[in-house]
């Protein structure tokens, strides 16, 4: 039989902390608007300028600014411009604002004074119909001493519309006539959304051992995100963007694998390849992400273990899971992963690997949606297309043709 009660389940979700991360998604920024418009309902289109102004009792050893505004968005440090506009696809309803562009500006920060600027574009509206808009963008910093110093958009900042030249970018112009900003949503909320960029795939482990002869094993697992199941150095199942796609926040589907063959007596590990899958990258062509709940992703796995005496026991996922980066530097549903083979560790999903370098997995308690059997088809690989030829039309790119496309990687 499945797991066909809440309570059934002794598994508790998982994932893989990053406090800094973390501490981004828990800062408290905001989507603005100038206060003068109606900017979640009918935003008038053209350009609408925003400042900010911080004191920095020193330089930092690293700034990292995240920013992005619909409909488009550019945005200068201290009157240098860091981020261009981007010209709007001319084909579906893409634009280049629904997630955070991150620009590294620890050259252009200073002690004392300093000045963020941004300019968003609201496009006409099509068919007369009015749209929203809007700017979010945090600026965190590293200082001297480790500790982290976030500033975020908020009702601290000034907006204005319309602005001609370039003197408003600065840090001398003065903005004493400019307006408080409103705030306007929280990430998450509609209909603007969460912007939050793709992280790294991970990689999850537990290493168990087995007294008896097995009779039987199964897994029974799902994930808000992605995951692929590992044991003792073999894949489990051949399912692709497992768990599927459903309203997260009414149901998740779970998954059952017979895993007989492949759990032995002795010293057993389980591993799994988490990341962002249709809970958390973006969906269509409005580029947003985490449409169905925030960060992080998290995984779910109970492993029931049954032998031929009759006894059974149970392998959860919980605090004695360990966790690390994968391989997988980024990876989209829609435009693919950077995959760097550096940072492969061979024989991760065995039960001989070490994983004292890696840490402790995070606890999750999300407000879970319904946990129901999977009741349709599964993705699965259906063709897998070799290359043909490879050439280098220049030193550092190559070319992989086959029979249906061609790929180029620098």
């Amino acid at each position: 039989m499945g797991l066909l009660y809440a309570q059934d389940w002794r598994a508790k979700w998982i994932t893989r902390d990053l406090p800094v991360e973390r501490g981004d998604y828990e800062s408290g920024v905001k989507w603005i608007w100038d206060a003068k418009d109606n900017g979640l309902t009918a935003a008038s289109p053209g350009k609408h300028e925003f400042r900010f102004r911080l004191v920095l009792q020193e330089r930092p050893q690293e700034g990292i600014l995240f920013v992005t505004g619909k409909d488009n968005v550019a945005a200068w440090v201290n009157g240098k411009q860091v981020l261009e506009a981007e010209p709007v696809m001319g084909y579906g309803p893409r634009h280049p604002w629904g997630y955070f562009r991150v620009i590294a500006v620890s050259q252009l920060l200073t002690k004392g004074s300093n000045e963020l600027a941004a300019e968003v574009v609201v496009n006409e509206t099509r068919g007369g119909v009015p749209h929203p808009a809007g700017l979010i963008a945090m600026l965190r910093l590293r200082m001297p001493d480790g500790k982290i110093q976030r500033f975020f958009t908020g009702p601290d900042w000034k907006a204005a519309a319309g602005q001609s030249g370039t003197d408003w970018v600065t840090e001398t112009f003065n903005d004493s006539s400019w307006s408080p900003a409103a705030a306007i949503a929280d990430v998450g909320q509609g209909p603007l959304g969460t912007p939050w960029p793709a992280l790294p795939a991970s990689l999850l482990r537990r290493k168990f051992t087995v007294a008896k002869q097995v009779r039987s094993a199964r897994i029974y697992s799902t994930a808000l995100g992605s995951y692929q199941l590992f044991l003792n150095g073999g894949r489990v199942g051949n399912d692709v963007l497992a768990p599927g796609w459903t309203d997260y926040r009414k149901r998740i589907v779970y998954q059952v694998y017979d895993v007989s063959s492949q759990v032995k007596q002795g010293s057993n590990a389980i591993g799994a390849i988490l990341g962002g899958g249709w809970y958390a990258d973006a969906l269509t062509w409005h580029q947003t992400r985490y449409n169905f709940g925030p960060p992080p992703v998290r995984l779910l796995v109970q492993l029931e273990v049954e032998y031929t005496d009759g006894t059974r026991d149970s392998v959860v996922t919980d605090e004695s899971w360990r966790t690390t980066q994968s391989p997988i530097l980024h990876a989209e549903i829609y435009d693919g992963e950077d995959y760097d083979a550096r940072k492969e560790q061979a024989g991760w999903d065995t039960a001989a690997f070490s994983d004292a370098q890696w840490k402790q997995v995070d606890l999750v308690n999300p407000v879970e949606p319904e946990i129901v059997p999977q009741s349709f088809q599964p993705i699965r690989a259906q063709q897998t297309l070799t290359a043909t030829e490879i050439t280098n039309p220049r030193p550092g790119s190559t070319n992989r043709t086959s029979k249906y496309r061609r790929t180029q990687r620098p």
